[in-house]
Parts: C-alpha cells; sequence; structure tokens
C-alpha cells in the first residue's frame, strides 16, 4: 500500500512538471523517406526534440520553485510563447537555457507539419509549389517561385554554423521576408510580429547521418517534401492578425 502511495504521488509530480510536452509526428517515421530515412527522424524527435522539451520543464520547474514573485510565478505557468517573448523577465541563470531549448522546442514543434510524405508520378518524386493567394504574394515579393526558392536555398545553404532559415509575415506590414535565426533562436524572440510559416533546420542532426556535409543536396531535396496546403494556412492566419496599435 505505502509503495502504491508512493508511485501516486511520484506519478502526480510528473505529470505536474510536464509543462510543454513532446509533441507526435503528425505522420510515421519512416514516411519522408527518401529524403530523410527513418533514422534521422527518430533520432531527431526522440532525441533532440525530447531534450528541449526534457530542459523546458526543469527549468521552468526550478524557476517557480525558487522564486515568491507571483508576477514571473505566473509567466512560467503561461505558454511557450509568451515567455520566449519575454525573455528578459526570466532570472538570468535560466535565461539562456530557455532561449536554446524553448526555441528548440518551438522550432521543431512547427517544422515536423511543414514536411509531408513525397508525391510521386511514375516513381519520380515531384516536387510540390504553393498555390493560390500565397503563391501571388510570393511572386510579388520575390518576383516569381523560381526567384524564391533561389534567395530562400542560398540563405540556408550559405548560413553558418547552426541555425534556420525561414520564410516568415511581418504581421505588422503583411509582408513576406526570408530572413534566418542562429541555433534555436525563434523569430518570435527577435520581434512577436516576425511569424515563421516555413522554415528549414540546417543543424547538421537533421541531416548528416543522410547527406554528411552536403547541406545543399539536403536542402534542394527539402522542398520535395514541403507541406504547402499547411504553409498557407499559417500565411493566412498571419495575415488575418490585428495588430495593438
Amino acid at each position: 500500500m505505502l509503495i502504491s502511495s508512493i508511485i501516486t504521488i511520484c506519478l502526480l509530480i510528473c505529470v505536474q512538471s510536464q509543462y510543454i510536452t513532446l509533441p507526435p509526428l503528425p505522420y510515421n517515421y519512416d514516411a519522408l523517406e527518401p529524403i530523410l530515412s527513418e533514422k534521422i527522424m527518430r533520432l531527431h524527435h526522440l532525441k533532440h526534440h525530447q531534450t528541449y522539451t526534457t530542459k523546458v520543464n526543469t527549468a521552468i520547474e526550478s524557476i517557480i520553485n525558487e522564486t515568491t514573485d507571483k508576477d514571473l510565478i505566473k509567466l512560467m505557468k503561461s505558454d511557450i510563447n509568451t515567455i520566449l517573448t519575454n525573455l528578459n523577465q526570466i532570472p538570468q541563470p535560466y535565461r539562456q537555457t530557455l532561449r536554446n531549448n524553448g526555441g528548440g522546442y518551438i522550432n521543431h514543434k512547427l517544422f515536423w507539419h511543414l514536411m509531408t510524405k513525397p508525391t510521386y508520378i511514375n516513381e519520380t518524386i515531384i516536387e510540390p509549389q504553393p498555390d493560390g493567394i500565397l503563391l501571388n504574394e510570393i511572386n510579388n515579393k520575390f518576383q516569381s517561385f523560381t526567384k524564391f526558392k533561389e534567395q530562400f536555398t542560398n540563405n540556408a545553404i550559405n548560413l553558418f554554423g547552426s541555425g534556420w532559415t525561414w520564410l516568415m509575415v511581418n504581421v505588422s506590414t503583411k509582408e513576406l521576408a526570408i530572413n534566418s535565426t542562429a541555433n534555436q533562436d525563434s523569430l518570435i524572440m527577435e520581434n512577436k510580429y516576425h511569424v515563421p510559416i516555413l522554415g528549414i533546420d540546417v543543424w547538421e542532426h537533421a541531416y548528416y547521418l543522410t547527406y554528411e556535409n552536403r547541406r545543399n543536396e539536403y536542402v534542394d531535396n527539402w522542398f520535395k517534401i514541403i507541406n504547402w496546403p499547411y504553409v498557407q494556412e499559417l500565411y493566412m492566419d498571419a495575415i488575418g492578425q490585428h495588430i495593438d496599435l
């Protein structure tokens, strides 16, 4: 009976400590093959994304246990996006931890949905493209989809070290832009009005098992599994946001 009670208490503590949870992939681990292998996806999701999740929960729990500041406790119990847009309010010993791991958490949570299983015609993978309002806006901003792809690809290939390349919407102007962030930084850390709608992870753990040092090949193949309908949903949500003046 005593052992059962101890287990119950431990389970309750564990549940309470999970301020964020590792989201499941929206497809099977082998769904993106041959572009991204099952082994890469398992490692990326179950190891890297899980590590970011665990470290965020540990940091939040530690801050809550160490402070009597009601405003800080309230912030720590809010959603992770709110925390990341208020990093200046985080105690210094935990600020970088939440920046790195919180950014890694939300970047990857988005990243999984930006990809979809490849489409074949006569055993050849067909590269999807956007359409509708999003394609029109890409054409207006970058002159053509081809030129957008060139700019996005060049940014991703030439980004020094580890980081992300993004297609974002500035919700205050409704304009598209290509941007990049270092390490696991999120765009919302720089400006809460910068909303990512497409992003590629160019950390080596995202591709090295298959592509080794050939980042250019990884980026080129990644365009074959972009989930453009989802990107368009994000775009429509972003341009529909209202800005408080």
